[in-house]
């Protein structure tokens, strides 16, 4: 038939090899974010990595899976961490020990005209 256009074909589906996906998946689990990842090794979408390191798991058995989960427990708990250091003030009112401040030696646990300290300044001195 003359007049019939023909569809257009769709280009061949790319094939990667294990290599490849391992190295890829290794660069998601380095900390590298997924779309970038994506877009420098030239992939469809982010969820293919995500696919990828589900079937790696798989492979690997359930240590591999219980250790990724502790990973994502850690990074959680250093993420609230890093928060809390951020927002919380840092207390400045006690005197660090070996720091001399306003003229008191913490280490000997005297004053400069040798007065002794008293006991609660000694146990934060020890404690």
């Amino acid at each position: 038939m003359p007049g019939k256009k023909q569809k257009p074909t769709k280009p061949a589906r790319r094939r990667f090899t294990k290599e490849f996906k391992e190295e890829a998946v290794q660069m998601l689990l380095d900390g590298h974010t997924a779309s970038s990842i994506s877009d420098r090794l030239g992939l469809s979408g982010a969820n293919v990595l995500y696919r990828w390191k589900a079937e790696q798991l798989q492979q690997s058995g359930p240590v591999a899976s219980s250790l990724e989960a502790r990973v994502r427990e850690l990074e959680l708990e250093l993420r609230r961490v890093e928060r809390e250091r951020d927002v919380l003030p840092l207390d400045r009112s006690t005197p660090r020990q070996g720091v001399i401040t306003f003229g008191i030696e913490i280490r000997t646990g005297r004053l400069d005209d040798g007065v002794k300290l008293n006991a609660a300044a000694q146990n934060r001195r020890s404690g």
